[in-house]
């Protein structure tokens, strides 16, 4: 907290994270994803009329968490929805902010991520995709609009977070990170 001290920077080794954002057009950025990643977007694009959202109550969200952990047959811990009224009060407070869509026939939330900035880095803290719309290409479109809203708000990293274990690892770095 004194800059006439010396200074460190942390690094996590855990992580998936995109650098240089400002200098990267967004053809650049749908570049770096795998084919697979780019033909996704490609599909919802062409396909799918989707309302996207930045209001999300936690109640929502806490639902769609929920259903997501019911796939890998877990249960949302007890201090869940603590937590992501936590995070929800964070981006009330100008720290971040949701980047959802719903599903246009029933309104329903069908894709999400809650995302944190700080330090010109945008981490993506939650990302979540109903059952439903989980092969749709959806997930895709939802986390290149996550990116493209960092680098639309100036920031340089994109981090992906917790590529701790090779399947999760794999998924987030075939958006281009490293």
């Amino acid at each position: 907290h004194e800059p006439n001290k010396p200074q460190f920077l942390i690094r996590p080794k855990y992580t998936a994270l995109i650098p240089s954002l400002q200098s990267m057009s967004e053809a650049g950025i749908r570049g770096g994803f795998r084919e697979l990643r780019r033909r996704e977007v490609q599909r919802i694009e062409n396909h799918q009329a989707l309302e996207r959202t930045s209001s999300c109550a936690p109640k929502e969200i806490h639902s769609l968490y929920s259903d997501v952990l019911a796939l890998q047959e877990i249960s949302p811990p007890a201090s869940a929805w603590e937590l992501i009224c936590s995070l929800t009060s964070l981006i009330a407070d100008q720290w971040g902010e949701i980047i959802g869509f719903r599903d246009p026939g029933t309104g329903e939330l069908a894709s999400m991520t809650l995302l944190l900035r700080a330090k010109k880095c945008t981490n993506m803290v939650l990302n979540l995709t109903s059952r439903k719309w989980r092969s749709t290409g959806l997930p895709a479109w939802t986390i290149l609009n996550s990116i493209l809203s960092a680098k639309s708000h100036g920031d340089d990293f994109f981090d992906l977070n917790g590529a701790n274990s090779p399947y999760r690892g794999d998924d987030k770095h075939s958006y281009g990170a490293e």
